[in-house]
């Protein structure tokens, strides 16, 4: 059939194309992909705006996308960021010879809430920040209540304003973490759950219970 026959065609283009010598300003970084998305699924979407050349996913989520010009390249990354690709929406944004862009965390583990703390009550702390997707409370074993928040479409702003220092629910000031801040301080020897802290510094160092790593997983998965 031709749309067949289209398809091949332009498969056989895209795997023709060396991306690693491809300009960068004919490169969009594609990020937040389904983590089963392959090069066929990103090239039919981009398909809608101009004609990709080449296709390269670097990771499971994040990708490449190339176009034969600088304008159909700036193009899609306007128009296809916050796109829906399997039921998430993708972030783009234009290719950097020295790093690849990250997607702001859209999670945020939240310890040192105070009694009583609802999922209303956090989706009222932090929903100016942006569109709040998910949220959860549970009570740990030694009555520490601990939470997170996980926003739609995060930006470096929403990362910026959750990490500043000074989060609030119901008057009470709250620690904020992200998972990989949270992985980071684990590997760098912090106090083990349940002697305390050194005090000062941000975020999980005060004393107290930490979360116990059965707890992290769960929250990460959204099993609370």
């Amino acid at each position: 059939p031709p749309a067949r026959e289209a398809r091949l065609a332009l498969g056989a283009m895209a795997q023709a194309v060396d991306l690693s010598t491809t300009d960068a300003a004919l490169k969009v970084w594609v990020g937040n992909l389904p983590k089963e998305a392959g090069p066929d699924d990103v090239k039919a979407h981009f398909s809608q705006l101009g004609k990709p050349v080449g296709v390269q996913i670097l990771k499971p989520g994040v990708g490449i996308v190339a176009y034969a010009t600088a304008d159909e390249a700036t193009g899609a990354i306007s128009a296809f960021n916050g796109s829906d690709v399997g039921g998430q929406k993708i972030k783009t944004d234009v290719w950097s010879t020295t790093s690849t862009p990250r997607a702001p965390a859209a999670r945020y583990l939240l310890s040192k809430l105070p009694e009583g703390t609802t999922e209303a009550d956090l989706r009222a702390a932090f929903s100016k920040l942006g569109e709040i997707e998910e949220a959860s409370v549970r009570v740990l074993d030694k009555g520490e209540t601990v939470g997170s928040v996980k926003f739609t479409d995060p930006t470096a702003e929403t990362r910026a304003s959750m990490l500043g220092g000074g989060r609030e629910v119901n008057g009470t000031k709250i620690a904020v973490q992200t998972h990989k801040m949270k992985k980071n301080e684990k590997n760098g020897g912090q106090p083990k759950e349940g002697k305390g802290g050194n005090g000062g510094g941000r975020g999980w160092r005060g004393g107290g219970a930490g979360w116990g790593s059965q707890d992290m997983g769960a929250m990460m998965m959204g099993a609370m």
